[in-house]
């Protein structure tokens, strides 16, 4: 979740994006607190964890460090990216529903800003935009804007909608028990519900998909990171080394699983289980590609190991892509 402090005036004092490391030292800290406070974990809250990268832990990194606002400034208010952009095309202030869910300040069960963050953070008043549905009308082009892009003055301004659930609405997922898997760099699959689900384990998040006149609603997804690069992963794990090229790396995979694919239709359905190996690659050693991280786990069927059953190059490609 992307975020904006600004000022009275809504003018950017910092902007801070999803993977913005600042504020990993302090997310705990702040979260035993807010329990204090709320009397619900900011899991039960947010329906995310962990809670490293949300724009909490990043405001309480700026009240440890207020050398990195400019001098004599003082945040005023919290965007989400999207909205702040739309106020500064005139809007009115406003987060939508679904991005406000993403910021981990906004209580799932009651929908509302939880009022704990003003205690634990010690906020300013009105730090927090009103939520409206995506798809509301929420102004006309300023002035400026008419001018610089040349618009018309009855040209309306509508509150958005994040990456992701735009990608669900766009693939027609918007009724109860809907499943899509959203391609891109963490490549979610997420399922729509009527009611918010929380595991006790912390194993899925959850968050809104509230979009005018179409869904009010919840969506719950596996809390597995960034595993769209799993592929990038296998793609320099298994290519030739003299081959350098990404596109050709991922071809040849493609190719060797296209061939794994063929394989499986050709066998029977006890060779296929004899075959198979099962690939652990979640989220932790896998989800970044700039951090020194173990490797990805592979499982072979039981009773035996690796040495006791057949298997080549083309099943661990197949346990990746699957």
């Amino acid at each position: 979740p992307s975020c904006v402090f600004t000022d009275d005036d809504n003018r950017a004092l910092f902007i801070a994006s999803a993977f913005d490391g600042r504020g990993i030292d302090v997310a705990d800290e702040i979260d035993m607190v807010f329990e204090e406070k709320s009397g619900k974990s900011y899991y039960q809250s947010s329906g995310h964890f962990p809670s490293l990268l949300y724009p909490h832990a990043k405001y309480g990194w700026i009240k440890e460090n207020p050398d990195c606002i400019e001098e004599g400034k003082a945040i005023s208010h919290y965007f989400p990216m999207g909205s702040w952009r739309t106020v500064k095309f005139g809007g009115e202030p406003h987060a939508s529903y679904t991005s406000a869910a993403e910021s981990g300040f906004l209580d799932l069960e009651s929908k509302l800003w939880d009022d704990a963050w003003y205690d634990v953070l010690d906020l300013p008043d009105d730090f927090f935009p009103p939520p409206v549905v995506s798809g509301e009308i929420i102004g006309n082009v300023s002035d400026e804007v008419q001018r610089i892009l040349g618009l018309s003055a009855e040209t309306e301004l509508v509150a958005g909608l994040p990456d992701t659930q735009s990608a669900l609405l766009a693939s027609g997922c918007i009724k109860k028990g809907s499943i899509g898997a959203i391609l891109g760099s963490t490549a979610p699959v997420q399922g729509i519900t009527d009611d918010l689900i929380l595991d006790p384990d912390q194993r899925t998040w959850s968050s809104l998909y509230m979009i005018k006149n179409i869904c009010d609603a919840y969506i719950i997804e596996p809390n597995t990171g960034m595993t769209g690069q799993i592929l990038t992963w296998a793609a320099n794990l298994y290519a030739p080394s003299d081959m350098s090229n990404l596109d050709d790396k991922f071809s040849f995979i493609q190719d060797r699983y296209a061939k794994w694919d063929e394989h499986e239709t050709l066998i029977s359905v006890e060779d296929v289980n004899e075959q198979t190996v099962y690939a652990l690659l979640g989220p932790s050693p896998l989800g970044s590609t700039k951090t020194e991280l173990g490797s990805g786990q592979f499982h072979f069927p039981t009773p035996g190991g690796v040495d006791e059953i057949i298997t080549n190059q083309y099943a661990f490609i197949g346990a990746v892509y699957d």
